[in-house]
């Protein structure tokens, strides 16, 4: 018998706090079970009602497949997942690229400040 687990944390922006938001088992061999995407999708939606749509959904390179990824941009949740870099995307007009030269495309601000404030500490971060 196979069995699963989803856990799903958040992270307060500004502090160190992680709380945990859900945790699920499941099994594969139960009478209701459809798929690992399923559960996990499942647990995003729940938690999304829950926050009011509020935050950054950051998943794991593990959860990076097309089943996962069309729900989420239909849904048009915010998102993040981590990556190696070896996956390809499609980019407008067809081509497809590996990741991590689609990214030196991508359009970012070029500098940026941040400050981090801690027991009473501020320290700012700039690039």
């Amino acid at each position: 018998m196979v069995f699963g687990c989803v856990k799903l944390f958040g992270a307060d922006v500004h502090g160190d706090k992680i709380v945990p938001l859900y945790g699920g088992l499941y099994s594969h061999a139960a009478d209701d079970f459809v798929s690992e995407n399923t559960q996990l999708l499942k647990a995003i939606d729940l938690v999304t009602r829950m926050t009011g749509g509020r935050g950054i959904i950051a998943i794991d390179r593990g959860w990076d497949r097309y089943k996962i990824l069309k729900p989420l941009l239909r849904r048009e949740l915010r998102f993040v997942i981590r990556q190696k870099g070896d996956r390809h995307v499609i980019l407008p007009g067809g081509k497809t690229v590996r990741l991590r030269n689609a990214a030196r495309w991508c359009k970012t601000t070029p500098r940026y400040n941040v400050v981090v404030e801690r027991e009473g500490y501020k320290e700012e971060i700039c690039d």
